[in-house]
């Protein structure tokens, strides 16, 4: 089998998705002039083509440019964007492990099933000064190094595999952002990008403007709130992980287009050859 290819000149930059190109023989049949309409006055066609070309890399790499601002996407890789506590790590038992440094004691497990830490755990409610060193323990070390979902990393692989890029976008606090995504490459995860958006409460999800600003075809997470205000276009999917105390219920559920239990799940589903 051979395929016919055709030179190009590559346009790299600094933009997240990557270098653009611009094929050589059809800038220039565009730019070749008709002889009947030359005079002897015009530039030879050759000097033409060569203005015009450099004027076009010109307006390419423009356009480039204003890919950093999301204001216009290239053609490129369809992208599926992740939650991470729930989705792709378990932010449970990271928590009981905290609770092990802070206090020096692992807490018992008192409901398997509990969708909150605090539940799931025999840990007592603190306040004052116990609660300040609790939250001492959630560090740069807590957040790089949570254990994977079980079947998160596989699932992961496949999708990435069958030509997704993904991108792990986290209601966390922005300054531990490199220590997620520290977390994630140590288990080899094929995320090379972490969007940290912070989880102000509001009558929307806190990731909705990241995931507009993204595009991505599918969005993933185990908690339906953060499913509010996402764009239309963007398939939702939750993950019914933990059903005790869990959050997603109720007739919001209509947020969700597909519920799975867990990414495993979502995977198998998402790339099944059964029209979805």
């Amino acid at each position: 089998m051979s395929i016919a290819t055709e030179p190009c000149l590559w346009i790299d930059s600094d933009s997240e998705y990557g270098p653009t190109s611009v094929s050589v023989p059809r800038l220039k049949a565009s730019y070749d002039q008709d002889p009947a309409q030359t005079t002897q006055q015009d530039p030879p066609p050759q000097a033409l083509w060569a203005a015009r070309f450099a004027r076009d890399i010109h307006v390419s790499l423009a356009r480039v440019a204003r890919i950093g601002d999301h204001k216009e996407r290239p053609l490129s890789r369809p992208l599926i964007a992740l939650d991470a506590d729930g989705v792709l790590l378990d932010y449970n038992l990271g928590y009981a492990a905290a609770w092990e440094r802070a206090f020096g004691v692992r807490p018992r497990e008192r409901d398997p099933q509990a969708y909150w830490a605090i539940d799931r755990w025999e840990v007592t409610r603190l306040s004052g000064a116990p609660l300040d060193r609790f939250r001492a323990a959630f560090d740069e070390q807590f957040w790089s190094s949570l254990p994977a979902i079980p079947g998160a990393l596989k699932a992961c692989h496949a999708l990435h595999d069958a030509g997704y890029d993904l991108v792990c976008v986290s209601a966390l606090a922005a300054h531990h952002a490199d220590a997620r995504l520290q977390n994630l490459h140590a288990l080899e995860f094929p995320i090379e990008r972490v969007i940290a958006t912070g989880s102000v409460a509001a009558d929307r999800s806190p990731k909705a403007d990241a995931l507009a600003a993204l595009r991505p075809v599918a969005f993933v997470d185990d908690n339906l709130p953060y499913l509010m205000g996402v764009p239309d276009s963007i398939h939702t999917a939750l993950v019914q992980r933990a059903t005790n105390g869990s959050p997603n219920v109720s007739e919001a559920l209509a947020l969700a287009r597909s519920s799975h239990a867990d990414l495993a799940g979502f995977a198998d589903w998402w790339l099944s050859p059964v029209p979805r």
